[in-house]
């Protein structure tokens, strides 16, 4: 199905296509349609996209054919398929060009896929963070692959495929009345949120749709009852008690900002709920230390979406308690600034699935991660850390932007160890008050051991005037890569 695919049977068969040089004029090229390879002069312009090449360089973006990306880029526009290869975190505009195409295929590994085509039918496959659908109204889109955060659809027709995921399904109340999603048997939607009223959804049978926010009258197909059932409203607060009483109650599945809200002391997060702040702000009052936290999660088991809002003052901005267990928490579109001690914080023996995506988090440390045996995700944001602590001879207020932090409380044996941590197009920060402290962008702190840390397309900053550098390791065991190369 995708050009990833044919050159992995070609390297089978003894030929790596992308060392291959063509005769003449050639171009070799991979026909979608016949699953061959050839070698060609010319195809017809409404048909080149049907055809694949290898594109090693800008230029060879510009010969009508669809590309398999071998060289380093983070965005593309384009009117032909895109299979992004081995690269991570590209982002791919894809608009419509002037024939319809009946066929075109996306392959990417996260990063953003916005979809403007309302002639054309597009097949996605691989895995994408956020799918823009402004139109696929003439055909439609489908997902064979995996929505990772969010998917919008603003006009047109969706299909998630079997063995398809959407983490979260959005139809706004702006989109046309032509909007319309069917989820195929074995294809699975975890959060419909239907803002607009006359949006069709067909759920087949051995679909899956666990929960539906929103209008369910045009919620039809053999899968429609079940997914009726968990349906839900949203939950709008105004105020700090109103947010308490909420998050308290486990049947308030979505909890909306109306407007900005203050807090002397941290939101709990105690069940599955997708908090949205709606462009608002959470600010922290406390003058206590314990309760200077924007949000925690105090519970096992938890699906929580934290999106939409910027969280200022506290100390902790989110942070994941001591000991609970199969969490998987969601950060998209949010702003923690200036928190004095760690933006996002996950703490001892806590086991988490954390995805952060399109967000700004400015701490001493901006990602603050202890236990064992989870996964990170960072993508499209800044981490930003700054060292303001008093300055200390033997090193205790050195500090890092992403730490793989050591248990210096000897209170549990579970340090920072066989954690997973990708970090795509993001910035990474890290400075100092010039005070004298170090403040590196990676730390693997003393008693961490066996992390992996993959950076892909990240920008580093530091200043090394003011003892700033980019990654301390005092760890056994732990590994650093850099776009695909170990650091040692």
């Amino acid at each position: 199905k995708t050009m990833s695919e044919a050159l992995a049977d070609a390297l089978e068969a003894g030929y790596k296509v992308e060392n291959l040089t063509p005769k003449g004029n050639k171009d070799i090229v991979w026909n979608q349609e016949t699953d061959e390879f050839a070698q060609l002069e010319a195809v017809p312009a409404e048909d080149a996209y049907k055809y694949w090449t290898v594109a090693k360089k800008a230029a060879d973006l510009e010969k009508g054919y669809s590309v398999y990306l071998y060289y380093g880029i983070t965005e593309i526009n384009t009117k032909v398929g895109v299979d992004v290869g081995s690269l991570s975190g590209v982002s791919v505009k894809y608009t419509k060009g002037e024939t319809p195409k009946l066929d075109v295929r996306m392959r990417t590994n996260g990063g953003n896929l916005e979809i403007d085509a309302d002639t054309d039918n597009v097949h996605h496959y691989g895995v994408v963070d956020k799918l823009d659908i402004k139109a696929v109204k003439g055909q439609s889109y489908h997902e064979n692959g995996k929505v990772r955060v969010s998917a919008t659809v603003s006009d047109g027709h969706m299909v998630v495929e079997p063995n398809g995921f959407v983490n979260e399904l959005n139809i706004p109340s702006t989109a046309t009345n032509n909007v319309s999603v069917k989820i195929e048997s074995k294809g699975e939607v975890k959060t419909a949120i239907l803002d607009k009223a006359e949006a069709k959804v067909s759920v087949d049978t051995g679909a899956t749709l666990s929960q539906i926010v929103g209008e369910t009258t045009n919620v039809t197909g053999g899968g429609a009852a079940e997914a009726k059932a968990s349906a839900v409203s949203k939950t709008t607060v105004n105020d700090v008690d109103a947010l308490d009483t909420a998050l308290a109650d486990p049947t308030k599945k979505y909890v909306v900002f109306g407007e900005d809200i203050s807090s002397d002391h941290p939101l709990t997060i105690a069940s599955d709920v997708i908090l949205d702040g709606a462009g608002h702000t959470l600010t922290n009052t406390a003058t206590s230390a314990s309760d200077k936290r924007g949000i925690w999660v105090d519970e096992s088991n938890v699906e929580a979406t934290v999106k939409n809002l910027k969280i200022v003052n506290g100390e902790r901005g989110i942070q994941v308690n001591g000991g609970k267990r199969g969490v998987n928490l969601k950060v998209d579109n949010v702003e923690i600034a200036n928190a004095s001690m760690y933006a996002v914080n996950v703490c001892n023996n806590a086991e988490v699935n954390l995805t952060i995506t399109n967000s700004k988090i400015h701490g001493w440390g901006a990602i603050n991660l202890w236990s064992a045996k989870y996964a990170v995700y960072i993508a499209d944001s800044e981490l930003y850390g700054h060292n303001d602590k008093g300055y200390n001879a033997d090193g205790w207020n050195d500090f890092g932007t992403v730490i793989l932090e050591g248990d210096t409380t000897e209170e549990t044996t579970s340090h920072s160890s066989m954690i997973d941590v990708d970090i795509v197009n993001t910035k990474i920060s890290a400075t100092t008050s010039g005070q004298g402290n170090k403040q590196w962008c990676i730390l693997f702190n003393e008693q961490s051991a066996f992390n992996n840390v993959r950076l892909t397309g990240c920008e580093l900053a530091f200043n090394e005037s003011e003892n700033t550098f980019k990654v301390l390791d005092q760890g056994e065991g732990n590994k650093l890569f850099i776009d695909g190369v170990e650091v040692e």
